[in-house]
């Protein structure tokens, strides 16, 4: 059975909140397929909040997406976004956060940090392409020329901006300090 304190609850609810908010900071491109900094929030969070926290934030920020709440990109929300055309990069979120946090518990060795981050992510842009394929009855050539080369090249700046930043937050003296315990 899962525990989590209230101080560990308002910390998930406050980066759910911030999940939502840096969703909408968004660039559509011509596939439908908007270019957002989504997936350098989730980065973050293995970070900030770790893999149990993490997943638990993400979990959050999908759940109230598909209840309705406007939270994803671009302003929307439903289970209609989840089951559509983009729904499968959110589905990919919590398996990247969760792996990503394991990973930086285990050591703070840059190389591997980054390594793990690029690959989270491409798994992230195989999944949302897959279930672009899917959705839209395309073939899966044209799913990777949509969803996923277009994307590559800010994954990996994602990456390795979610490293910097996220390390340099998380061992902040201030941070620590409101960080659960």
């Amino acid at each position: 059975m899962f525990h989590f304190t209230t101080k560990e609850l308002t910390f998930c609810a406050i980066l759910a909140a911030l999940t939502a908010i840096l969703s909408q900071i968004s660039i559509p491109f011509a596939s439908g397929v908007p270019f957002t900094l989504q997936t350098l929030v989730v980065l973050l969070l293995a970070f900030i909040a770790g893999a149990r926290l993490g997943t638990l934030v993400i979990c959050l920020y999908i759940l109230l997406g598909a209840l309705g709440l406007p939270v994803f990109a671009e302003m929307s929300g439903g289970a209609q976004v989840l089951i559509g055309p983009t729904g499968g990069f959110l589905w990919s979120f919590p398996l990247m956060v969760y792996i990503l946090g394991l990973v930086y518990k285990q050591t703070n060795r840059f190389s591997l940090l980054f390594s793990t981050a690029v690959l989270v992510s491409i798994g992230n842009l195989l999944i949302g392409s897959g279930q672009f394929m899917i959705v839209m009855g395309v073939s899966f050539e044209q799913a990777l020329i949509a969803c996923f080369w277009p994307f590559l090249f800010f994954a990996i700046i994602k990456s390795l901006l979610a490293i910097i930043i996220g390390k340099k937050v998380a061992n902040h003296p201030a941070f620590q300090q409101t960080l659960p315990s």
